[in-house]
């Protein structure tokens, strides 16, 4: 799927099994974006202190993976400012490669392909555009939680 297009697989399953157009939407708080520095060293730092006090791993799962990650890649809005995780550009290569491969293995047998298996080998022309401004680690946007009670 092209990441570009967060409506292409809903349409492609919808002609596919003949449903009606714009039948199947796509479910709430699911934001596909990236976390920034500040929050990926937050909650691996979040993890060491969770780990290392032998806390059950179904809480773990409850409060950081479904509770934590989802509201920060959900409600907070990250500035043009925050720091960015960048791949390695030997890395995005390197999963070019796979990706080729993988496409090569796939289209071999002769299976129908919906799509461009070539996006599977795409790796991006130039880096990621750097801001005018110097980047900060803290600083993005979360609206307050309001306590309870």
């Amino acid at each position: 799927m092209d990441d570009r297009d967060r409506g292409g697989l809903p349409r492609t399953v919808e002609a596919l099994l003949g449903l009606p157009e714009d039948l199947l939407r796509p479910a709430p708080d699911t934001a596909n974006r990236s976390l920034t520095l500040a929050e990926t060293e937050m909650l691996r730092n979040l993890d060491v202190e969770f780990r290392g006090n032998g806390l059950p791993e179904e809480r773990y799962s409850r409060l950081i993976r479904n509770g934590a990650v989802l509201h920060m890649k959900n409600a907070c809005s990250p500035t043009p400012r925050d720091v960015k995780i960048v791949t390695p550009r030997w890395a995005v290569e390197a999963a070019g490669a796979i990706g080729a491969g993988a496409a090569e293995r796939i289209a071999a047998p002769g299976v129908r392909i919906l799509g461009d298996p070539g996006l599977l080998s795409a790796v991006p022309s130039r880096p990621e555009p750097v801001p005018d401004e110097p980047p900060r680690v803290l600083g993005h946007r979360c609206p307050k939680r309001r306590g309870r009670g």
